[in-house]
């Protein structure tokens, strides 16, 4: 018989972002996320509780339409409601 699934309790995600800036301050403004890395290049790491994203500068990437997009997808497990607004 297999194992009964447990609940998840951290979530990692890598986001590919044409503006590496814009999205990291995103993260950290709108979101409440903390910057690990705030001198990187090319990647920064925002962390919030045990959710990590991963951000990588690719400037071929297509930006999302929405900002809520991103933020739908790595809140969407959360126990706490946010609130959030359409910049």
């Amino acid at each position: 018989m297999p194992e009964p699934l447990t609940d998840l309790s951290s979530f990692s995600f890598v986001l590919a972002v044409p503006d590496i800036n814009s999205s990291a301050s995103y993260f950290r403004d709108s979101l409440g996320f903390r910057l690990e890395w705030p001198e990187g290049t090319g990647w920064q790491l925002a962390t919030r509780g045990n959710v990590r994203i991963m951000i990588g500068h690719c400037p071929d990437a297509s930006p999302p339409r929405l900002p809520e997009t991103i933020a739908i997808l790595a809140i969407s497990r959360w126990r706490t409601p946010m609130h959030f607004t359409k910049s």
